[in-house]
């Protein structure tokens, strides 16, 4: 008999499978990343309303096990935590929140038990992302953690303030970057998504 699991999950990407069914890869507070074959739910009202099962939200889920081991999750139920319906005001808020999750989903590994860093980070950069009124700076805030919570950064002075705040304090950081550490930052990620998916 398949296991059902109780877990949170983050969506980071939803395709359609069939007529009915959606395929979702999740993240879980693990950090492990996953796909969830979810039956019905293209037609189903009942066990999947409300839209719940969209790219960036926060679900409570009940996932089966599957048979075997290369096999997909299945979703039973699923519940709303936390829509984020507040980035949707804004179409680079959106915009942003579709690139965290291809960052994350590209970093993310099938099994891992050891990132529950970057299930967290993504979780915090959702919230704060809806409320911010400083998009820059918050850009640069969540790609400097991330990369050295990968353990990839190189630390410079300037850095320090960004890597030691929270990221619901972006705004109140002092530290006026220039264009260059946008420019550089981006190209670093780039860098180490090709790096991590070989």
């Amino acid at each position: 008999m398949s296991q059902v699991l109780q877990t949170k999950l983050i969506i980071l990407k939803k395709t359609k499978y069939s007529e009915a069914d959606l395929v979702l890869q999740a993240l879980l507070p693990t950090g492990a990343r996953i796909s969830i074959l979810a039956r019905g739910a293209l037609k189903s009202k009942k066990r999947f309303g409300g839209g719940i099962l969209e790219p960036t939200h926060h679900l409570q889920a009940q996932i089966k096990k599957p048979k075997q081991e290369s096999g997909m999750y299945t979703l039973e139920e699923a519940q709303l935590i936390h829509g984020f319906d507040s980035i949707r005001t804004s179409y680079e808020k959106i915009e942003f929140a579709l690139s965290l999750l291809e960052i994350i989903s590209r970093i993310s590994q099938e099994g891992d038990i050891h990132s529950e860093s970057l299930y967290n980070l993504l979780g915090h950069t959702l919230t704060v992302l809806g409320q911010t009124t400083d998009l820059k700076n918050l850009k640069l805030h969540f790609g400097l953690k991330l990369l050295y919570n990968q353990g990839v950064l190189d630390q410079e002075p300037w850095m320090g303030p960004y890597l030691s705040l929270a990221l619901a304090h972006h705004s109140e950081l002092k530290t006026k970057p220039q264009d260059f550490h946008y420019v550089w930052l981006e190209a670093q990620i780039q860098r180490y998504l090709e790096t991590a998916e070989h």
